[in-house]
């Protein structure tokens, strides 16, 4: 697709706001990005919500609804902030005029970003998570020797995409298996992610692996390689305590003996109308 070529640049924009929005859904991430690569600083993406929803893969009620929650204000830890996106109306029968509204804050993502949406199963939460692992890598502006790769928790990796903690492992797997990051992980550290910004080969990708983990290697301290849990079983495990006072007879102790219990007399069956009935077999006094 490589929508941001068709305005010359180098790289699609994501605010940091929109990227760990939970008012946002995955669509609006998408949207956000064709509209992005699209425009220009006074070019509008010039587009019917048919064509957009079909360029990405979305219907025409995911496109409104992603696209209403753009045009809406939206608050973060500064109070209410303008939309990201405005909508010109050019008449009817015309295509709407998208301009993004440009953020404080924003992580540069690849060109190309939007052609790997085939290889993803959970398309726009795995780009999310493809943001957040830039957002999260080390910044080297000032020149400093900081690591290229990002080592964050689930949770703050979940935070910042605006994805939920359980969902992480699953969209960082389809990252590794579109190519798109490099994993390491050891027991007890955060998982090392690496992202890759152009596309390799299986060879390249090969070597990379392996020069990121002699480098990891070679860090101060042990680094266990990850071995999955595996449940195990407790019966060898256990115990038997001596100490505990057992039975010396043979016999299985009940909780009262048969001979001592008391048992209640059975009760005679009472008939409903035996109140009504005379005591003399039957017979009422004539007499009376």
């Amino acid at each position: 697709m490589r929508a941001a070529s068709l305005v010359g640049k180098h790289h699609l924009r994501m605010p940091v706001d929109l990227l760990g929005s939970r008012n946002h859904d995955a669509n609006a991430f998408l949207i956000y990005l064709l509209l992005d690569g699209r425009s220009g600083p006074n070019t509008p993406a010039i587009m019917r919500r048919e064509v957009g929803a079909d360029r990405l893969g979305l219907s025409t009620a995911q496109w409104k609804r992603g696209m209403a929650a753009l045009l809406r204000e939206h608050k973060n830890t500064k109070g209410t902030q303008p939309a990201f996106v405005v909508n010109t109306r050019r008449g009817q029968g015309r295509a709407s005029a998208r301009t993004v509204l440009p953020a404080a804050r924003y992580v540069k993502l690849p060109p190309d970003l939007l052609d790997r949406l085939p290889d993803l199963e959970h398309g726009g939460k795995a780009l999310r998570l493809f943001g957040a692992v830039l957002e999260l890598q080390p910044k080297n502006n000032d020149g400093g020797s900081r690591p290229p790769w990002c080592e964050e928790s689930s949770a703050v990796l979940a935070k910042t995409a605006g994805v939920s903690p359980v969902t992480v492992p699953t969209l960082r797997q389809e990252l590794e298996d579109a190519g798109m990051v490099i994993v390491d992980i050891a027991d007890g550290r955060p998982p090392v992610i690496l992202p890759i910004a152009q596309v390799l080969t299986e060879d390249e990708r090969k070597d990379l692996a392996t020069t990121l983990r002699e480098i990891l290697a070679a860090r101060p301290g042990t680094r266990t390689p990850y071995r999955r849990r595996s449940g195990k079983s407790t019966e060898s495990s256990v115990a038997v305590d001596d100490t505990t006072p057992r039975n010396t007879d043979d016999k299985p102790r009940t909780r009262t003996d048969a001979s001592t219990r008391r048992t209640r007399p059975a009760r005679t069956p009472r008939l409903a109308n035996d109140r009504h009935e005379p005591q003399d077999g039957g017979r009422r006094d004539e007499s009376a």
